[in-house]
Formats: C-alpha cells, sequence, structure tokens
C-alpha cells in the first residue's frame, strides 16, 4: 500500500509533535521535585534527542544512498517534500485494490511519471539491458518477454480484456513509457505494446471466425418455420451483435496502440525500435489484411525502405514477401507495386548484400504474379546473373530461368506424331537458343562461367543434359531442327 504524500508528511509531523510533548511533560513534573535533577534530565532529554534526529539523517541519508545513481530523482524528492520513492514493481504488484485503498488513483499515479524513473540510473546508455544483451540470456529474455505478453491476452481475451481497465491501464502505461528519454524503457515497452498489438489481432481474427460460423448457422436457421427456430435465430442475433461489439472493441484497442506508440517510434533515433515497428507491421498486414492491407499503412513500409540502417531494409524487404507470396493479397498491393516499383529495383544494387538478395527475390515473386516489371526492367536485372555475389547471381538466374527458359515453347513440326525422345530435344534446343542469344546480347563474353553458376541451382537439368547438348552441337544440316550459327556453337562448346 502506497500512502499519500500529504498523510506520510502528517504522521512525520505528528509523531515529532508526540515526542516533544512527552519530553515537556516528564521535564514538568521533575521541576515540582528538584531543580537541579529538572537540569539534569532536561540535559538528558536533550542528549535523547539528539540521536533520534540523528537516525533519522541517517535513514535519510541511507534513502538517499539506494537513489544515488539518480541526481534528478533526489532533487524531485526535495521539491515534493517527505513523498516516499516507489518502485514500478512495487506499484503493479499491489494492484488495483491497493491503490484505490490507499487514496492513490491510477489517473494521479500517470501524472507523475518521475515515480517510474526514481531508481533508474541516468547513466544507462553505458548499461546493457536484456534487450540489447548478447548471448543466450538476451535471447532467452527477448523470447520469454514476447511469450508473455501472447499468453496474458490469450488468457484474458474472453472475459477480463474486456473489463475497460485492464487494457486501458496497460496501454496508457506503454504509452507513457515508449515515449520516454530512457532507451531501456523506450525499447522494452514499444516491443511490448507492438506485440500486444500482434496479440490482438489473433483476439480479432478468432472474434472474425465467430461471426462467420454464426451468421452461418444464423442463415441455416431461417430455412427452419418453427417457433422454436425463431428463438434460435434471436439468440443467434444477440451472440453475433456482442461478437461484433468485442471485435469493434478489438479494433479499437489496436488503433490506440498504432496511433500512439507505433506512429511515434518506426521512426525511432534507435534502429531496433524501428527494426521492430517494421516486423510487427507486415505481419499484421498479412494476418489481419482486412484493416491493415490499405495504403495508408503500406506507405509506412514504403518510406521506410529508404532507411540508412540496412536491418531496417531488410525487414521491409522481408515483411513485402510474405505479402507478395500470398495470392489472395496481390490485388490490394497494385497501387503500392507501382508507386515504389523503381525503389524495389535500386535496392538490388544495395551495399548491403542480404539486402540485395532479398530484393532480389522480391520481385521475383513479383515477376510470377504481375506484369508490372517491363522489358526495361528485366533487361536491368538480369544482368545480375553476372554477379560476384552467388546468391545474388543465383536469384537473377531463377529470374532469368522463369523469365526466358521456361516459358520458350518448342518449334512447331510439321508431323503428326512424333516420340518422347524428339519432343524433349525440340525443348531443349529452344531453350538452349534463347540462352545463347541472351549470353550475346549481353556482350560479356568473359563471364560465362558466372552464367553457368547461376543457373546451376534451377536450370542444372538444362546444363547437365549432355546427350542432347551434344547431338544438337553434332547435327547435320538436313536435321529439321533449326542449326546453330558458328558463333553460337562456339558459345555451346564453352558452357559445355
Amino acid at each position: 500500500m502506497i500512502p499519500e504524500a500529504s498523510a506520510t508528511a502528517a504522521s512525520r509531523a505528528s509523531a515529532q509533535m508526540n515526542s516533544h510533548d512527552e519530553a515537556n511533560s516528564s521535564g514538568a513534573v521533575n521541576h515540582s521535585e528538584d531543580e537541579s535533577g529538572n537540569e539534569n534530565r532536561q540535559k538528558s532529554v536533550r542528549r535523547r534527542k539528539r540521536p533520534h534526529k540523528g537516525s533519522e539523517n541517517v535513514k535519510r541519508k541511507s534513502a538517499k544512498a539506494s537513489c544515488s545513481s539518480v541526481s534528478r530523482a533526489g532533487g524531485s524528492r526535495g521539491k515534493r517534500g517527505h513523498v516516499e520513492a516507489v518502485t514500478l514493481f512495487e506499484v503493479v504488484t499491489m494492484g488495483r485494490s491497493a491503490m484505490q485503498v490507499s487514496g492513490l488513483q491510477y489517473k494521479k499515479f500517470l501524472a507523475f511519471p518521475w515515480i517510474l524513473t526514481v531508481t533508474w540510473p541516468m547513466d544507462t546508455d553505458s548499461v546493457e539491458y536484456p534487450l540489447i544483451q548478447s548471448g543466450p540470456y538476451g535471447r532467452w529474455f527477448h523470447s520469454e518477454f514476447c511469450e508473455f505478453v501472447s499468453v496474458l491476452v490469450a488468457q484474458c481475451q474472453h472475459s477480463v480484456i474486456f473489463d475497460g481497465y485492464l487494457m486501458n491501464t496497460l496501454i496508457s502505461l506503454l504509452t507513457e513509457l515508449s515515449d520516454s528519454y530512457v532507451r531501456a524503457f523506450r525499447h522494452t515497452c514499444t516491443l511490448a505494446a507492438v506485440k500486444l498489438l500482434s496479440s490482438l489481432v489473433g483476439v480479432a481474427l478468432s472474434l472474425s471466425v465467430g461471426i462467420e460460423n454464426s451468421q452461418k448457422l444464423h442463415e441455416v436457421q431461417k430455412t427452419k418455420t418453427r417457433q422454436k427456430s425463431t428463438l434460435q435465430q434471436e439468440r443467434i442475433q444477440k451472440k453475433i451483435t456482442e461478437l461484433q461489439e468485442k471485435r469493434a472493441e478489438i479494433e479499437s484497442m489496436m488503433d490506440i496502440i498504432f496511433k500512439g506508440i507505433f506512429l511515434k517510434r518506426y521512426r525511432d533515433v534507435l534502429p531496433e525500435i524501428r527494426c521492430i515497428c517494421m516486423e510487427e507491421l507486415g505481419l499484421w498486414m498479412k494476418l489481419y489484411s482486412s484493416a491493415f492491407l490499405t495504403d495508408s499503412y503500406l506507405k509506412y513500409m514504403g518510406w521506410m525502405m529508404h532507411d540508412k540502417m540496412p536491418d531496417v531494409r531488410l525487414k521491409c524487404v522481408l515483411g513485402l514477401q510474405g505479402l507478395y507470396g500470398d495470392p489472395p493479397l496481390l490485388p490490394k498491393l497494385d497501387l503500392f507495386t507501382n508507386r515504389f516499383k523503381d525503389r524495389m529495383i535500386s535496392m538490388t544494387l544495395d551495399k548491403d548484400n542480404e539486402v540485395a538478395v532479398q530484393t532480389m527475390k522480391l520481385l521475383l515473386l513479383i515477376s510470377k504474379t504481375s506484369d508490372v516489371l517491363s522489358p526495361k526492367d528485366y533487361k536491368q536485372l538480369l544482368q545480375f546473373v553476372y554477379s560476384s555475389q552467388r546468391p545474388l547471381a543465383a536469384t537473377a538466374g531463377e529470374l532469368l530461368f522463369s523469365r526466358l527458359l521456361n516459358t520458350v515453347a518448342p518449334a512447331s513440326d510439321t508431323q503428326d506424331e512424333i516420340n518422347e525422345e524428339e519432343a524433349h530435344k525440340q525443348q531443349t534446343s529452344a531453350r538452349l537458343k534463347a540462352l545463347l542469344q541472351f549470353y550475346q546480347e549481353s556482350k560479356l563474353h568473359k563471364h560465362v562461367v558466372y552464367l553457368v553458376d547461376s543457373l546451376w541451382d534451377c536450370g542444372g537439368a538444362l546444363l547437365k543434359d549432355w546427350h542432347t547438348l551434344t547431338s544438337i552441337l553434332l547435327q547435320d544440316s538436313s536435321s529439321h531442327l533449326p542449326g546453330l550459327t558458328q558463333a553460337e556453337q562456339a558459345v555451346l562448346v564453352e558452357l559445355l
């Protein structure tokens, strides 16, 4: 229980006055007996008072010593008189009832944010807090902390989460602390807030499934004409309304967290906080696309692809991969694709290799699902098959194989019936002609080894078909298959 400042000051003042009155009364009694005894007893009273004052000073010094690392907290105590310092842990562990009994209401608690930092050291930039610690403990804390928020919402999703107190208190507390100048508070509470929103997304999805099932059951009950069925329809409709109200309340909580915390922290000076925001935003848009997969939310993903830190850009690209890899979501991405296509293409030249590779994979997904990339764009992207960075070259090789080699149709045959071996030879010949033509047009004749290496994973079946390749190379002019020029034959020999 936390006493109020006025109550604490009054109790101390009354205790001092009581001790003073007792001293005076004892002195008066002794005066009636003996004046010399009175003087001696008054001296002894003074001696007894001195240690008492000294003990108070010792207590005050020890209390200040426990918080000596926070000079600001000491100043706050001086300004506010005899208010005792409490920690956030003490406030939270006492709960709502203890705060109300002691007269410390929640709004008054938030009105004094100094309470939360009164025992926090000022030199926090030089101290490693759990989220940034390396090693097993840092990973364990991050995992357990996120799991705690998820389990909290999962256990409270049916009743407590809608009581109007828990979520309001938690969201308000996280909003205040995520805006703190203390990096540890800002980082930790931002992570808690976005994970809280992700957990609320799960609750909203569960409610949506419940609404959909109830609506289907309501439609079935409409086909029945019995009086009992009418009562069931009313009960089902009441349940649907209740579920819709709960979902609206959950969406309101998500909107408060997004506007109160995300919009302030997605451009935080700390890159770890920006990474957290972008990673969770991609998850929200994928899981709850009806609410988050709109241009008003996608723009943040596009803006942060220009971030100066490669980790933030990487989180944006990975989040977009999850969206473009889900076919039902593609129609909602058309405007975003047209607006930020040039930026995504330029990111293949990113100085960070991982960002360049993942961006190439993103463009590979886009090429398979839409025709937004122009021939000029493909010409620029396909040149990366000659890159010295093998992961980037291999991804560009996949794009080359899917764009040019996998869609090539074999030359039409005048014969009505051809065997399977002949059909395979025609398909291989058509693909080989396309590959040789691409190599000649690129005019990078000294990099044929890079071309083979980039196609080895996805087009290995074509490059390893020695029998068909040699037969095409050695075929005579009387064959019905289109022949190779001398330049193409030279390149084919080099490929082999």
